[in-house]
């Protein structure tokens, strides 16, 4: 495709996947995945972020909105600082993946690593993706993209747990990403002793409908 910019990515804390991914609710993980993505993935420390951008990156109403940074407030996941006059304010977010739970949750404590979560994801699926179709990308994001493959075999069992979800609405996620072009999967092994090996994509479907520009690949 001809213009197209090359695909950028944010360095994203491992225990967003690892620990916070099963216990953030829909709205609460869409919110925390934007602030992310606008802090972290512009390198800064903080950002200065209104509800309507927030509800625009996330496709949600701005009760959801406001309820899942109260939410992560609570959680201590981020801050926000109001700032300026009545008629004239500003919030500023920071965001913290409170590394210091590996040392609670784990022994040996390894370092905070990463994985380099393209920003399409961020950009152009996060407001199209519901919950459950959310989770078990981010789970196949860790388990793929995470550790520099090209595919992976993972059962259904892994991504119930990495996500939080039931079986059904797992399985349900899974075709319809499949459906969407976001994934692939292949069942291999005889019958009894079968594998499913699945392979990861953000920007097959993109680039075949002429979506793929530079609005979705900055920084």
């Amino acid at each position: 495709m001809s213009n197209a910019s090359p695909v950028t990515y944010t360095q994203t804390p491992n225990l967003l996947f690892d620990y916070w991914l099963p216990q953030l609710g829909y709205a609460e993980l869409k919110v925390f995945l934007v602030l992310t993505r606008k802090i972290v993935g512009w390198h800064k420390e903080r950002d200065r972020i209104s509800l309507s951008q927030l509800e625009s990156c996330t496709g949600l109403g701005t009760k959801n909105v406001v309820t899942a940074v109260n939410s992560l407030l609570e959680k201590g996941l981020i801050t926000k600082e109001v700032i300026g006059k009545t008629g004239y304010q500003n919030t500023f977010y920071t965001i913290d993946f409170c590394p210091e739970l590996l040392a609670q949750i784990m022994s040996n404590a390894p370092p905070l690593t990463y994985t380099q979560a393209p920003n399409l994801l961020f950009d152009y699926w996060l407001p199209q993706l519901g919950h459950a179709e959310l989770k078990v990308l981010l789970v196949l994001t860790r388990k793929i993209v995470g550790w520099h493959k090209e595919r992976d075999q993972i059962s259904l069992s892994q991504i119930e747990r990495c996500s939080g979800l039931a079986r059904k609405n797992v399985t349900t996620a899974i075709n319809s990403l499949v459906e969407k072009g976001l994934i692939t999967k292949e069942v291999v092994g005889e019958k009894g002793s079968q594998n499913t090996v699945y392979t990861i994509d953000f920007c097959a479907k993109l680039a075949s409908e002429s979506i793929l520009r530079s609005d979705f690949t900055s920084p």
